[in-house]
């Protein structure tokens, strides 16, 4: 049987050539070797355009879809922080304790339409989102452990269940696709008497993945190989995406980040080292699996997960990768069995990426990253 490729025209041309010798070569392989054959992708920033988790963080500031006490707000979402952090995150934590009083106690639901209406009229709504967006920007740009960069998001769903948060994240896509790409400003009120005073935050509104992705997602399933999601995003949430976009016939599994859980499987603001991967069901469901990832699922963590889920089963690296950032170079690098890299915003790689594999190609997917957001036949991306 011909082996399934890539037609669109709005791959850029060597893209599309190099994934189809790929994926000629590895449809044409003896079954044996083919069961060795699989590719991985990051997800954000990589199949979807713009961020899961950071659109996720925005539904959940603009809902109250949060299910922390106000007393331990602060502590919950500050243990992972720099003692710089301890004046914004104060200010944050005294506004959502406002905001508990007047409209709460919140559930962990989205809180119902008008009263919403009257909380983003409230002065403290505006200082509660616009610090609580502007501490994640600044955990990353100010050199925060690994750990805070990477789990001070997942802390938010503390008290809530892997359910829940697939839930909402499924809301939080349905949104977000329905608007064109925008740069969209918070300003906290100048009036309310805070700690480090009025702050400005801005976000990028919008999350899709494209036709191309849904193609690439049929031809590496459909020629027989394993396909697999490594990310730096939560779970329930990947899982979530992965459902609402339609990709979910052509996944074999996930590894992403994962919380305790207590004796009720509510969530813990602690990381779960003995997180394994996900795995899609015929009704529906994900099953967890029984092999520890043993590690933070970002950066070189994304390479050791690797090692210590998928090389048991394949017994190799994975052969083609898929990545936005230097957080996916790690895994895109390290294995020697890996024969092409395809970096899915062609401005966020540095052009001297140095693969384990002498032979191993890298190339650039560009993008259109303006209203609702699509690839285009070139390296090149343009940016919002």
């Amino acid at each position: 049987m011909s082996p399934l490729l890539l037609r669109r025209r709005d791959w850029a041309p060597q893209v599309r050539e190099a994934l189809n010798a790929e994926l000629a070569r590895a449809a044409a392989l003896p079954e044996e070797e083919k069961r060795r054959f699989y590719a991985v992708f990051d997800f954000d920033n990589t199949c979807s355009v713009f961020d899961v988790e950071e659109q996720l963080l925005v539904h959940q500031l603009r809902t109250l879809a949060i299910r922390i006490p106000p007393e331990q707000f602060f502590t919950c979402m500050s243990s992972l922080l720099s003692g710089s952090f301890e004046p914004i995150m104060r200010d944050a934590a005294d506004a959502y304790a406002g905001l508990w009083a007047k409209y709460g106690p919140f559930g962990g639901e989205e809180l119902p339409r008008g009263t919403l209406r009257r909380v983003h009229r409230d002065p403290l709504w505006a200082e509660f989102a616009a610090k609580m967006r502007l501490v994640l920007d600044r955990i990353y740009n100010e050199g925060e452990s690994l750990e805070a960069s990477n789990l001070w998001i997942l802390q938010l769903f503390t008290g809530m269940s892997w359910d829940e948060v697939y839930r909402m994240a499924r809301r939080s896509c349905a949104i977000y696709l329905r608007k064109p790409s925008r740069r969209v400003t918070w300003q906290s009120p100048e009036q309310l008497p805070s700690r480090c005073g009025p702050v400005t935050a801005q976000w990028l509104s919008g999350l899709s993945v494209t036709e191309n992705i849904r193609e690439l997602w049929r031809a590496v399933s459909q020629n027989g190989l394993g396909l697999w999601v490594c990310s730096a995003s939560c779970a329930p949430a990947i899982c979530a995406a992965i459902d609402f976009f339609g990709l979910r016939p052509y996944v074999t599994g996930v590894l992403a980040m994962t919380m305790k859980e207590d004796a009720d499987g509510l969530f813990l603001p602690e990381y779960d080292y003995g997180g394994c991967a996900f795995y899609p069901e015929a009704d529906g469901s994900w099953r967890r699996g029984t092999v520890p990832t043993g590690t933070l699922t970002a950066f070189e963590g994304k390479a050791t997960a690797i090692r210590n889920v998928l090389v048991p089963v394949y017994g190799a690296g994975p052969a083609l990768c898929f990545g936005d950032s230097v957080g996916d170079l790690a895994f895109s690098t390290s294995f020697p069995e890996t024969r092409l890299m395809v970096c899915m915003s062609s401005y966020r790689i540095p052009a001297d990426t140095v693969p384990a594999n002498p032979d191993e190609r890298f190339v650039r997917q560009g993008r259109d990253e303006r209203g609702r957001r699509r690839f285009r036949a070139s390296e090149e991306s343009i940016r919002i």
